[in-house]
């Protein structure tokens, strides 16, 4: 299909249409703002609630279940971070049908699953980046949870 641009952590890249852009396309919709022109809902088609699931699903078993297989990211607390954080939304989109931001996820999360992933999830919300998280083996396992919980979806 092409490469399309996308910026990720202040980078500019090309980067193949795949999951994210069906997931980008629907958040860009749905929560973009017009600065000038027309309204943005004129101009990407609504993504069903059904595309935006099996986008989710296949961004989690495509994505995240390879990526378990690479330590190096889970050693980084920035990166711990993102995938605690990237779960909560995960989960909170297969439960819901829609996209969150980070953040309420994970205080949707603290009330929602399971006590054992508590704790994990708060250090996630009270994390700085002058900071060392230092739980990669906890992370791992929340990544393993919520693909075990996609398949309930």
């Amino acid at each position: 299909m092409g490469m399309r641009p996308y910026f990720n952590e202040g980078n500019y890249y090309l980067g193949e249409y795949g999951n994210n852009y069906i997931i980008e396309l629907h958040v860009l919709r749905e929560k973009g703002i017009s600065i000038l022109g027309p309204d943005i809902k004129t101009l990407i088609p609504k993504i069903s609630t059904q595309d935006l699931m099996l986008a989710i699903q296949k961004n989690l078993h495509e994505y995240w279940e390879v990526t378990l297989s690479d330590f190096s990211k889970f050693s980084r607390s920035d990166y711990q971070v993102f995938a605690i954080f990237t779960m909560c939304r995960t989960l909170y989109s297969l439960e819901t049908g829609t996209i969150t931001s980070k953040i309420d996820a994970a205080q949707w999360a603290l009330q929602r699953l399971d006590n054992n992933w508590k704790n994990l999830i708060e250090l996630a919300i009270a994390w700085r980046p002058d900071q060392v998280l230092n739980k990669s083996d906890e992370t791992m396992q929340f990544v393993k949870y919520a693909i075990r919980k996609s398949h309930d979806y």
